[in-house]
């Protein structure tokens, strides 16, 4: 399946959607809600709810992020609501990332205290980076 043309904050939930099942085998369940991490490969096709349980923030950025893909040939209104809920959701989970609930990164490749913050490769600084240019 060739790249999807969505906004660039649907492309990272769905690149850190796909980190985390590539890294299923070593997270093993999400720190909020202690689901166990897919390890199916369905986020490249825009397929990202429905491995958490209701009520996680990152069940919501899923629907959110599968929202704006679904949309994304829509009109502008449409993909605009979309998106409010998407940056929303985004916004959501970082807050609900605090020192109690993410003590390090979970992302072998980062595994930063919270306090340093994340790696450049880390999906979740590619995140706030597509957030902020939202």
């Amino acid at each position: 399946m060739g790249r999807l043309k969505i906004s660039p904050q649907a492309e990272a939930v769905r690149q850190l959607f796909m980190a985390l099942e590539e890294n299923a085998k070593r997270i093993k369940t999400c720190w909020f809600r202690a689901s166990q991490l897919s390890r199916l490969k369905l986020a490249n096709q825009g397929h990202l709810s429905g491995n958490h349980k209701p009520g996680c923030v990152f069940e919501e950025l899923a629907t959110a992020g599968e929202h704006c893909i679904i949309v994304r040939h829509d009109d502008q209104q449409v993909k605009e609501i979309a998106e409010k809920r998407l940056c929303e959701s985004i916004d959501a989970l970082f807050a609900a990332m605090t020192k109690e609930s993410a003590p390090n990164c979970p992302f072998p490749i980062c595994q930063y205290p919270f306090k340093l913050g994340h790696k450049l490769e880390c999906p979740f600084n590619a995140l706030r980076s597509a957030r902020g240019r939202g």
